[in-house]
């Protein structure tokens, strides 16, 4: 049935012959005073008010405090409510003495073992056990006694038996040692008592253990590499130990080896003729436990653990300043885990090492991290590659509690390929830079090739490009409590600076989510395929692109990808609140808010709350659209469909251009279809808009039901010969415009192009 438009008396005469139903006979008494938001009895017909939409749920921010032991809380100076955990003190990490390490959550440096004694031996030594002494540069046809000591460590080891103690003299024992029997070997102190073959020998190390060995308070290093354990039958264990200056590899544990060591320091292990560089290898099904261990200045790798079957646990972790060999200029990550081999980092720090902070890759290889710090990651020297901060690949496993990756290069994660799993709850991603040869790169989090992510309570912010990216077909990135916010542009050619990019099929769920402060856009998902769906999530103060002070669009939406929103406030972005276009393109929301849409900063131009183009289609329900620019919700484009029920269109002001470069088309309209789209709507008010209520333009369609459209300067622009006024007033109500109706083709703003924001242009 037709419903009635009510026309106020004193307008109808300048409405004109154009002017619905105006007469007299068609006002109710005391309509003229009447303004939106009085009960809808006052309108006439039972006119219901739009039910407005509830307003989303803010996300929780992560919680990394309480602080461990030591570790000391520090808010950032950019953000008050961001408080991280720092496991050094205010002056940073110390550098030590040779006999020294810093280890996290400590004030500061700290001697390996006891401090040297005055004599010769370690100023304690078992009571209770069987004691063998050595002194270095002792002649041959010692005892072992105190008075007459083995020359050579290896005369100890061929007279002992399981339980005894070989008690090592200050000095330095040239030679290759090997153990195979279940014995203490005791140093005098870690400064004074250094194992160091100067030649390679037949054995894999200086220190060959394949035994439960127990090796305390004293060095190792030399030209082969400093400690292996393989094969060996029991746990063996290193207390208090350095191992420095050796080659091919600080510690090494094979074959089903087994290895606890507490107080552990690796520093400055180079190459060899095989190259490698490891500060620590595990491999062939070892078991490794470490607890406050310093792998610095390490070459190629200061972890590195591969194979199935092989473990290691660390607590209390530091490893820094791992270089690239100096062979090829390839290698220097922190560490390194692939094979199907099991990590477990807890309270672990990696920083300033070089191409990868922690990479995990391969099927059957897990990370499982606990308060991790991977920061300052570089890129290699050679060619300026890397940077990564952590990168998890090929169906690796990657499992993150309270994790900060900060200031690395490039990426500060990359999770790449099918079957790779990452998961983080309680993760911060901070000031990725870009890389220093060409400007590119400083991505906060990077996922593709089918990669699967999941976070929770996780901060991506002060990144580079674009803060979050998924990408390709199976590619899924599922998110509860996500802040993505300050993404600074591209330091190459001062674009993007995107806060979140979907595409190329890519599935991505988000359950309370922030974007905030981006640049460019806040959101944009992309490709046939590609999918948001989102609840409860803001998009607000999206700012310009660098370069040329353009876009700052809140979503975008583009090349048939579906974007579904629920409870959702886009606020304060530019130019558009939402973009959507292109054939395929659907968008579909619920309780939406598009409020305070500014103009383009280049030329003032736009400043939408939802463009609609170029054969998108929306679907909207319980709608508001407050105080934007240009206008509250437009249509445009053959094959373009859009329905909206229960929506508020008010106060939509001129382009800010108007006042002096773009007065021909000022732009304050509140619902528009134009260029042959076809636009639905139903239980709406569309009031106090700068100049027009309702436009209908250039063979488009527009159907109203149960609405009202009021104190604009005209109420309904009809830009289309013959169009059937009918469908513009059933049930709708016009009151209190300058003009209710209006015929006039004045220029409108011309419609934005539907830019496809393609990966090359990052």
């Amino acid at each position: 049935m037709m419903g009635r438009i009510v026309v106020v008396v004193t307008w109808c005469a300048a409405a004109g012959p154009v002017a619905f139903g105006c007469s007299e006979a068609e006002v109710p008494g005391g309509v003229a005073d009447a303004r939106p938001g009085q009960d809808a009895s006052v309108w006439g017909p039972d006119i219901a008010e739009p039910e407005p939409p509830a307003p989303p749920e803010p996300p929780e921010l992560p919680r990394m405090t309480p602080c461990p032991d030591g570790w000391r809380e520090n808010v950032d100076p950019d953000n008050a409510a961001l408080v991280t955990c720092d496991p050094w003190p205010e002056g940073g990490r110390q550098d030590c003495a040779e006999d020294e390490a810093h280890f996290p959550g400590r004030p500061g440096c700290e001697r390996i073992g006891p401090p040297c004694p005055e004599g010769e031996w370690a100023a304690k030594i078992p009571e209770d056990a069987r004691v063998l002494y050595v002194r270095a540069g002792e002649p041959e046809g010692g005892g072992g006694t105190r008075e007459q000591p083995f020359g050579w460590i290896a005369d100890a080891v061929a007279a002992a038996n399981d339980g005894d103690v070989i008690a090592l003299s200050k000095g330095l024992f040239d030679e290759e040692v090997r153990i195979d029997r279940a014995v203490t070997l005791l140093g005098a102190c870690v400064l004074e008592t250094r194992i160091a073959p100067s030649v390679p020998g037949a054995q894999p190390a200086a220190l060959t253990l394949r035994a439960a060995v127990v090796v305390r308070n004293l060095q190792v290093g030399g030209a082969e590499g400093g400690v292996d354990v393989s094969r060996a039958a029991g746990m063996a264990e290193l207390d208090s130990v350095v191992v420095r200056e050796s080659t091919s590899v600080g510690v090494r544990v094979s074959f089903r080896g087994r290895l606890q060591a507490t107080d552990l320091l690796v520093r400055e292990i180079a190459e060899g003729d095989g190259r490698l560089g490891h500060g620590v290898e595990a491999s062939g099904g070892a078991e490794v436990m470490l607890d406050r261990a310093v792998l610095e200045r390490s070459r190629t790798s200061g972890v590195s653990v591969a194979e199935e079957g092989t473990a290691l646990t660390a607590a209390n972790l530091v490893v820094a300043d791992t270089l690239t060999r100096e062979s090829d200029a390839l290698g220097g990550e922190g560490l390194w885990a692939g094979g199907g081999a099991h990590v477990t980092l807890e309270r672990a720090v990696l920083e300033r090492n070089r191409m990868f902070g922690v990479v995990v890759q391969e099927e059957g290889t897990v990370l499982t991290a606990t308060d991790l710090l991977v920061l300052d990651t570089q890129a290699r020297e050679s060619d300026d590659s890397g940077g990564y901060g952590l990168v998890a690949g090929f169906a690796a496993q990657v499992t993150l509690e309270r994790a900060v990756l900060e200031r690395n290069r490039m990426f500060g994660a990359l999770s790449q390929g099918e079957g790779t799993v990452l998961t983080a709850t309680d993760l911060l991603v901070l000031d990725t830079q870009a890389r220093e040869s060409d400007g590119s790169g400083g991505y906060g989090l990077y996922a593709w090739g089918g990669a699967q992510v999941t976070l929770d309570r996780a901060m991506l912010s002060r990144n580079r490009g674009v803060g979050l990216v998924v990408e390709d077909e199976a590619t899924v990135l599922m998110a509860t409590n996500l802040a993505v916010s300050d993404t600074h542009e591209m330091q190459s050619d001062r674009t993007a600076g995107y806060g979140l990019s979907a595409e190329g099929g890519a599935q991505v769920t988000l359950d309370r989510a922030v974007l905030e402060r981006n640049r460019e856009l806040g959101v944009v998902i992309q490709g046939e395929g590609t999918v948001l769906t989102a609840v409860d999530v803001a998009i607000s103060d999206t700012l310009s692109r660098g370069s040329d002070g353009t876009r700052g669009y809140g979503l975008g939406v583009f090349w048939g990808a579906r974007v579904t929103l629920e409870r959702a406030v886009l606020d304060r972005n530019r130019a558009f609140g939402v973009f959507a276009a292109l054939d395929g393109t659907a968008l579909l929301a619920t309780d939406l808010v598009v409020s305070d849409t500014l103009s383009q900063e280049s030329d003032g131009r736009d400043g939408d709350a939802v463009i609609i183009l170029a054969g998108a289609s929306a679907e909207l329900e319980r709608t508001r659209m407050l105080d934007n620019r240009g206008y509250a919700l437009r249509a445009f484009g053959t094959d373009t469909t859009v329905t909206a029920v229960d929506i508020a269109v008010e106060r939509t002001a001129e382009q800010a251009c108007a006042i002096d470069t773009c007065s021909d088309a000022t732009g304050g309209f509140g619902l528009a279809s134009e260029g042959g789209a076809t636009l639905d709507v139903r239980r709406f008010r569309s009031a106090d808009n700068a100049l027009v209520g309702v436009l209908v333009a250039s063979g488009s369609a527009l159907d109203l039901h149960e609405g009202i459209v009021s104190y604009n300067r005209i109420g309904a622009n009809v830009q289309v010969d013959g169009y059937d006024l009918a469908r513009l007033q059933d049930e709708v109500f016009y009151a209190d415009n300058g003009v209710n109706t209006d015929s006039t083709r004045f220029k409108v703003p011309e419609p934005p192009e539907a830019l496809d924001f393609d990966p090359e242009e990052r």
